[in-house]
């Protein structure tokens, strides 16, 4: 559910950027409420995944599987193009119901 919470994320972020661009470019105060909206559910969004993720660890090394920390990972940790090894993590558990760890390299199953 996590990964799920993490997507939304990225399209409220989308849409909380559009709506900023739209309301520089046409300097209209109709688009301050509904910005004002989704920078306020984005919020609540990712209070929500820091809520839910926090738990999730790796059962082998005990580091946070959904949360990606300066410093070296581990040569099996899985990254999807430009992506890094968090945005990678959050697609797999939400496309393949699996997730490498980032730090150690054991692959999880998601349930």
């Amino acid at each position: 559910m996590a990964s799920w919470v993490a997507v939304l994320s990225w399209a409220e972020l989308a849409i909380v950027v559009v709506l900023l661009i739209a309301g520089l470019v046409t300097k209209s105060a109709e688009l301050n409420t509904p910005f004002m909206l989704a920078l306020g559910l984005l919020v609540c969004t990712v209070a929500l995944y820091v809520v839910i993720a926090l738990p999730l660890k790796c059962m082998h090394c005990g580091r946070r599987l959904l949360f990606e920390t300066l410093g070296a990972k581990a040569p099996q940790a899985r990254r999807r193009g430009r992506l890094d090894c968090w945005a990678t993590a959050v697609i797999d558990v939400t496309l393949l119901r699996r997730v490498t760890c980032m730090y150690c390299g054991a692959e999880h199953r998601v349930s």
